[in-house]
């Protein structure tokens, strides 16, 4: 495991967390942010805490749609929390096919390990919030203190569940707190 020393970070899983989980979006103006997902993040970012958003993009792999497709969805993405102030570090995606993963694939911790090292990340102090298991496995794998999973993929006895990014982002504050200091 890597260990980083660093500012914290939580990293978000993107389909049903951030936005609304639709399948595979192609087309950038079917992504639309889940309700109170950018006030939790902007909530998260003003206690100190560095956004990265992982995503498994399978789609890349089975040939569904193009690296290029997926940069117009991110584009807009960014827009979107942009509009509502809120900045992430990075977004990470693994277009790995299912059947044939490496280790940037979740449950795989490769995506959480390349922006700890890019953003100067303190993967002890961090969390990590997603709606699969798998996303809650790659960031124990990663070595996050605190890996919560809101529905659909609650109900793991490993993982600390939440309603939502809101019930997530009160339990991030309330177990690691906001001694980062301030990210601007």
């Amino acid at each position: 495991m890597l260990e980083m020393a660093g500012v914290p970070a939580v990293f978000l899983d993107r389909d049903g967390v951030i936005n609304r989980d639709k399948g595979f979006i192609i087309d950038p103006d079917d992504l639309d942010l889940l309700p109170g997902a950018a006030e939790s993040m902007k909530r998260l970012r003003t206690a100190g805490f560095k956004l990265i958003v992982v995503t498994n993009q399978s789609g890349i792999g089975q040939g569904l749609y193009t690296e290029t497709d997926l940069a117009g969805v991110h584009d807009r993405l960014e827009a979107l929390l942009a509009a509502e102030g809120v900045h992430v570090e990075g977004i990470y995606f693994a277009p790995d096919h299912p059947e044939r993963p490496t280790a940037r694939r979740k449950p795989g911790p490769g995506m959480l390990l390349e922006a700890a090292e890019a953003h100067g990340i303190a993967l002890r102090d961090s969390a990590m919030v997603g709606d699969q298991v798998r996303d809650a496995e790659a960031g124990m794998n990663a070595g996050c203190v605190l890996n919560i999973l809101v529905p659909p993929g609650a109900g793991d006895p490993r993982f600390p569940a939440a309603p939502d990014l809101a019930g997530a982002t009160a339990m991030i504050l309330n177990i690691l707190g906001t001694s980062a200091g301030k990210i601007v």
